[in-house]
């Protein structure tokens, strides 16, 4: 998230900021008089009085100000590469849960539920299922076309954040809010309706269980990303110096976190023993590790992974070309689970 705090909104950053992405007004102008002049409809008594309007209209508090603030808002977010937005994303979506609150909406919804029952379970969960589903009427029908996409998903939950990260747009925070207020809200009424379908489980021992399989499962995690690491450092550390060895580390950790392969990554040098073939089981393995986990990545991925960061070894001599060509993404895939390397093999039990 060290990347967030460089990304602003375009209302947090400082007029200084923003002039650079505002077109220059000045030159705006006066383009206009020779195209005035060039112009035979005008006369030479009129022509002054109209070039008048014109400049009155443009530099209008009220309207051209606000087309220019468009302007330079839309360049702002567009000079973000793909990443940078994911990035954004990560953290803005995070703190936009954080910030949402609907207890005492749902507190209304659960009261009039109640009332309508009678003391009937059956009764108030069919209720609650009934505004379930005019809640998810309103979203589709509120949103146009963000709501027959986020239909099309499937009309995945907040908890889906991946999938959700398809229907972002960036120059429409205001309505993404909304939008994943709602969500938030459709959320809490079906978490609701679930817990009054298993009322006779003490909500302190559903408590115990979650945080349990929580635990479970970051033990899980911790321990595949630990076994990456060691057998990471038992296949290069003879064979990459530091600090490149540690910023190689890094790279790969990140990629198997975000499934994203940076285009500024660089090249790692590393001692001429090691072939092709040794990257190639180095990275099966990991491969193979890392998808025990629910964020799982392709071999494609890994794939491009290997050709950013060892270009001299994923390439063949082009003698029509006379010179080194990148191999191909699918051919990289293919050799993957070949266990071809002389001085990284794969581990027996895996074989």
């Amino acid at each position: 998230m060290e990347n967030h705090n460089k990304m602003k909104l375009w209302e947090d950053l400082s007029q200084e900021e923003k002039d650079s992405y505002y077109y220059n007004e000045n030159n705006t102008l006066s383009r206009l008089a020779p195209l005035l002049k060039a112009n035979p409809v005008f006369s030479e008594i009129n022509m002054d009085e109209h070039f008048k309007r014109i400049v009155t209209l443009a530099t209008d508090e009220t309207l051209y100000k606000k087309i220019q603030e468009g302007k330079a808002k839309k360049w702002y977010y567009s000079s973000w590469n793909k990443t940078e937005v994911e990035v954004f994303y990560d953290a803005y979506f995070d703190n936009l849960l954080l910030s949402i609150d609907h207890t005492q909406e749902l507190a209304c919804l659960s009261a009039e539920g109640e009332i309508r029952a009678n003391g009937d379970k059956q009764e108030y969960i069919k209720y609650l299922e009934g505004e379930l589903k005019n809640r998810q009427a309103l979203t589709i029908r509120r949103y146009k076309q963000l709501g027959i996409e986020w239909y099309q998903k499937g009309m995945p939950d907040i908890d889906r954040k991946s999938v959700l990260f398809g229907l972002f747009d960036i120059d429409n925070l205001e309505q993404f809010r909304c939008f994943v207020s709602d969500l938030m809200f459709i959320k809490r009424v079906k978490d609701l309706i679930e817990k009054v379908r298993c009322p006779l489980i003490e909500e302190g021992v559903i408590q115990t269980y979650c945080e349990d399989n929580k635990k479970r499962d970051k033990a899980k995690e911790e321990k595949i990303e630990n076994d990456i690491v060691t057998w990471f450092y038992k296949c290069f550390a003879s064979y990459i110096e530091k600090p490149h060895i540690t910023y190689l580390e890094e790279i790969l950790l990140c990629f198997l976190k975000t499934g994203v392969v940076p285009e500024n990554i660089s090249e790692i040098h590393m001692d001429e023993r090691i072939k092709r073939g040794d990257i190639y089981s180095f990275m099966w393995y990991v491969w193979h590790l890392w998808n025990n986990r629910s964020n799982r990545i392709t071999r494609e991925q890994c794939a491009l992974f290997l050709l950013k960061v060892f270009p001299k070894l994923c390439c063949y001599w082009n003698k029509g070309g006379n010179r080194y060509t990148p191999l191909e993404i699918t051919t990289i895939k293919k050799h993957l689970k070949a266990d071809e390397g002389k001085f990284i093999k794969l581990p027996k039990q895996f074989k």
